[in-house]
């Protein structure tokens, strides 16, 4: 589900009172969610992480809002609270594969590979299809020191790789 569409999600909760929150309220949550994503793009993390406060003020559980603080605290490497953020989604939605991958970033800022990995490996059992995936989890044996685990990633990410590309040709034969 793409922002969009969860934004649409919320406004037709909303408009039912299924959030908690005054559908008055709505409009300002919106501009507070599309301010917060206009800060993460131009890259002005404190402002993204102070509209996405405010939004989660007036919707705690909102997965936008958790997203994107947790993912500008974890650009200014500031991990505990990108953990927090991040965790919080994650209880949430627990098929959140961006989630998962953010967490593993988190892990990695920390130096513990192992629980980058496991994060990974959680999603990876989420999409296994997915090739960036298992790169991803690759790198991560990597750093773990695990080169046998590594190997078996790549490998499966290349076939998947492939998979996905002769499938493209496929379709445009």
């Amino acid at each position: 589900m793409d922002k969009t569409q969860n934004l649409d999600t919320t406004t037709a909760n909303a408009d039912r009172g299924g959030l908690g929150i005054n559908p008055s309220d709505l409009s300002t949550l919106k501009d507070y969610l599309s301010r917060t994503k206009e800060a993460y793009s131009g890259r002005e993390f404190p402002g993204c992480i102070a509209h996405a406060t405010r939004a989660l003020e007036l919707d705690p559980k909102n997965m936008d809002a958790l997203l994107a603080r947790g993912m500008a605290y974890m650009s200014l490497h500031q991990s505990g609270r990108a953990h927090k953020d991040l965790s919080d989604l994650v209880e949430l939605d627990p098929k959140n594969i961006l989630a998962y991958s953010c967490l593993a970033n988190v892990f990695v800022q920390l130096t513990d590979y192992s629980q980058a990995r496991t994060c990974m490996e959680k999603a990876k059992d989420i999409k296994p299809d997915d090739s960036l995936l298992h790169f991803g989890a690759g790198t991560l044996c990597l750093l773990d020191g695990d080169m046998k685990a590594m190997r078996d990633n790549y490998f499966r990410g290349m076939i998947l790789l492939l998979k996905e590309k002769f499938r493209a040709i496929r379709t445009n034969i």
